[in-house]
């Protein structure tokens, strides 16, 4: 899925639908996904998000599934047919039979049009928490969880900025998608492993997930112009990076 687009705007956090639908608007002609959590589809209705462009091939289905394998096929077949999204997160703390059951059905039924992206360790947990819930540093925690969901043919992968380069290393030909991207200057809001576009990109991102500095920008669609310029001045000493090891 080389032609994945390199920057997901995050739809999160919306109550009022105008200002939804005028954000939405601002974004559709730059080069960019639009992730969408279930909040949004509770909130205003599967037609209604369909209705201002939320549905198809840039959607980014964050719906983080995560239950026994039947009733997270359920929710995967729903909301496919629902949004037709490219891309629906699930968690790889999930057993390898729900894993194994939704690789499949993307797979067998929805291919190309629908990957499932494996979530290891979300970015609001900080080191402390991470070694008290899950007895591993915070690293070695993203990598078994990547590693699990590797071996059940999960090939897309979420992890924070600061672990990216180490999924990367230990699986080369994973697309890594990196949250708690914080362009310099802008608030960390409530994410605990963060860093700016350029860090996450030199460190082996190869799609940024922005929020709040896009959506609660007085201009979103300004903010988003200057995330992907940043994107592409990192792209481009990335390659010349790799170009001369």
């Amino acid at each position: 899925m080389t032609n994945l687009p390199r920057l997901a705007a995050a739809l999160d956090g919306f109550v009022l639908f105008p200002a939804l639908k005028e954000t939405v608007a601002q974004l559709q002609g730059l080069p960019v996904m639009f992730k969408i959590r279930p909040d949004l589809i509770y909130r205003f209705g599967a037609e209604k998000l369909a209705a201002i462009g939320l549905r198809g091939d840039r959607i980014f289905l964050d719906a983080k599934l995560h239950d026994i394998g039947a009733s997270s096929f359920n929710d995967l077949n729903t909301l496919y047919y629902l949004f037709k999204p490219r891309l629906v997160t699930c968690h790889t703390s999930g057993s390898d039979a729900m894993l194994k059951t939704l690789v499949s059905y993307a797979a067998d039924t929805l291919s190309p049009h629908c990957n499932m992206v494996g979530v290891t360790v979300l970015t609001d947990i900080g080191a402390i928490e991470c070694r008290g819930t899950f007895g591993r540093e915070t690293e070695a925690q993203v990598l078994m969880l990547a590693a699990k969901g590797w071996n059940q043919g999960i090939r897309h992968f979420v992890s924070s900025p600061q672990e990216v380069a180490a999924v990367k290393r230990q699986h080369p030909q994973a697309f890594c998608i990196t949250p708690g991207v914080r362009p310099a200057g802008t608030s960390m809001d409530d994410q605990k492993r963060v860093d700016t576009p350029t860090a996450a990109i030199l460190n082996g991102a190869d799609m940024l997930v922005v929020g709040r500095p896009i959506t609660q920008a007085d201009d979103p669609a300004a903010a988003t112009v200057a995330i992907l310029a940043e994107i592409n001045a990192a792209l481009a000493s990335r390659e010349q990076a790799q170009a001369s090891a």
